[in-house]
């Protein structure tokens, strides 16, 4: 089942569920009890990166054939402020950016209605970013660690393994089997109906930015879930809106040499990957082949968590044929831990990102905010 609605009513975290979708792998869609709706991806052969002379295209970008085995659900949508919160409350959970009394970045309101970035403060949360927020806006100021506590609840909840998707799951499932520079087309003017970036509505909050893509969305800063159209796959907000946590470590020359059929990642780093591109930055960081590097560890405005997806848990009991060894396997899915079934999981799409910093690369690195998921039932296993 392809949901192509420009504008999705968005199910709100504590909203009643009227059916349980776990049933059967050939389901289209599975709809958890936060209200997260998942499309199921099929399994196909792409080809990651892009082209030498694709405009904004950076070096790490070199094109590669991938294969994604398996058909996995993702998230339709990023997670939500609404969705985390019920996290927060149900685990007692304190996200990193609170035990550390550090905070996260912010924007604060100057005078003209305007606003202006600051730095990391302690009052500046996932709770509150110093933008406007609704629980269906997506979570943001959540780090790659929170954002597999994230899924590790759910998990647990759910009775199904949720994770985040792969760089190459993640690369995947935006194209939905195009080939341009955007699911929409080559043409940043095709963007106007599909991504929230730096456009003229952004101009009105803050003046001294310029705008990157000439249109009005009408979404100074986050937008709603679900406000702009989707991928064919069924996906919204795959480009813009936030910078979405995947789980792999970030490697410039990871696929030289490495297998291709459902890759990782390498298998340790300094920084995660995160994709899709921001609401405040240009149309040529939000490219399907675009890759982010962030630390596991900095929230940030820009950033939050990815959708969630279903698939298959893990085999067999913990840390039985899981290379290396994982602390969680099966039960609680301690993220990237398990190297087994990965295909079969759901996968979540977490949005953390607001700020906007420049450079491409962000240090640091343990573990993301929740993004999309993507999980499995362990009926199955």
């Amino acid at each position: 089942m392809r949901w192509f609605e420009r504008h999705l009513p968005v199910v709100k975290a504590g909203s009643s569920v009227v059916e349980d979708t776990r049933s059967t792998a050939d389901e289209d869609q599975l709809i958890n009890s936060l209200g997260m709706k998942l499309v199921k991806v099929p399994a196909g052969k792409f080809t990651m990166g892009s082209p030498d002379d694709e405009p904004g295209r950076d070096d790490d970008e070199e094109q590669y054939p991938v294969e994604i085995t398996r058909a996995f659900y993702l998230g339709r949508n990023e997670v939500t402020l609404g969705q985390f919160r019920a996290f927060v409350r149900n685990a007692g959970y304190v996200t990193e950016p609170e035990r550390d009394g550090v905070g996260g970045t912010r924007y604060t309101e100057q005078a003209g209605e305007t606003w202006k970035l600051k730095g990391r403060e302690p009052q500046y949360t996932w709770k509150h970013t110093g933008l406007p927020q609704s629980d269906d806006h997506p979570v943001a100021n959540v780090t790659w660690n929170d954002a597999v506590a994230f899924c590790g609840w759910l998990s647990r909840k759910e009775g199904r393994v949720y994770r985040l998707p792969t760089e190459a799951e993640w690369e995947y499932s935006c194209r939905a089997h195009t080939t341009t520079r955007y699911y929409s087309g080559d043409d940043e003017g095709s963007l106007a109906r599909v991504a929230n970036l730096a456009d003229e509505a952004g101009k009105l909050r803050f003046p001294h930015w310029r705008a990157t893509v000439s249109h009005d969305d009408g979404q100074p800063s986050t937008a709603p879930v679900g406000s702009f159209g989707p991928n064919a796959f069924g996906m919204h907000d795959m480009h813009g809106n936030l910078w979405e946590w995947c789980a792999d470590w970030y490697g410039a020359d990871y696929y030289r040499g490495n297998p291709r059929r459902d890759p990782q990642g390498p298998a340790v780093g300094t920084q995660r990957v995160a994709r899709g591109g921001c609401w405040n930055e240009a149309a040529r960081t939000a490219r399907a082949a675009g890759p982010q590097q962030g630390s596991a560890l900095l929230p940030q405005h820009r950033r939050g968590i990815p959708r969630a997806a279903g698939v298959v848990c893990c085999a067999g009991l913990q840390g039985i044929g899981c290379h290396p060894p994982c602390s969680w396997c099966c039960c609680c899915w301690s993220y990237m831990g398990c190297h087994v079934n990965m295909g079969s999981a759901l996968t979540v799409r977490s949005a953390s990102i607001l700020s906007p910093y420049p450079s491409h690369s962000f240090s640091g690195g343990s573990q993301p905010a929740p993004s999309r998921v993507i999980g499995k039932d362990r009926s199955t296993c």
